[in-house]
């Protein structure tokens, strides 16, 4: 800015930057022209976010704005790899609408009976826990063998004979310790 008696002021040596799209700036735009002398002084690149502080060297942004920059694209990656992976895990392992039907025809338990149909029309019974939960109604079965089997959730039903342990009474057991009120079992009576 330059005063009447033509002098200019010191604080208000800032020249504009070049657009960030555009080539970098030609040496004499980033400068002004001292009036008289033929000095040039280097005028300082504001920030293009804040508009306020100085930006870094060769750069556009300050540090304060930079580091802001730079959060927001950090948690917009780690937002978009959740959704990707809970994508894969819905095509893949948990399906929601596969868990839901299962919990609405056989209940929260995962112990099942599992009716395969063969080629020649008999029918036999496997009883399994299921691992997965699979898209178009499917869910796979870990059976009493160790193989892992996927079935139609039509074909699955719960296993009424089934006793669970209470997991309490389990770590009791396990640990050898016991409780007050429980009968002490020793690790080698275990079946």
């Amino acid at each position: 800015m330059e005063y009447k008696d033509g002098q200019q002021s010191a604080d208000q040596t800032v020249a504009t930057p070049c657009p960030p799209d555009s080539p970098p700036c030609p040496p004499g735009n980033d400068a002004t022209s001292g009036q008289g002398e033929g000095s040039v002084t280097q005028a300082t690149r504001l920030c293009c976010k804040c508009k306020q502080a100085p930006a870094r060297k060769n750069q556009w942004s300050c540090l304060k704005c930079h580091r802001e920059m730079m959060r927001r694209y950090r948690l917009r990656y780690r937002q978009e790899l959740t959704r990707l992976r809970k994508i894969i895990e819905q095509l893949t392992i948990n399906n929601d609408y596969t868990l839901h039907e299962f919990e609405k025809r056989i209940g929260k338990k995962r112990r099942v009976i599992v009716e395969k149909m063969d080629v020649s029309g008999s029918s036999s019974y496997f009883a399994g826990q299921v691992v997965a939960f699979l898209p178009a109604e499917r869910v796979s079965v870990l059976i009493e063998t160790g193989e892992l089997i996927t079935v139609d959730l039509a074909a699955v039903k719960r296993d009424e004979s089934y006793v669970e342990i209470s997991t309490e009474w389990e770590a009791s057991v396990h640990t050898g310790k016991r409780r007050r009120g429980q009968q002490f079992i020793p690790r080698s009576a275990h079946w």
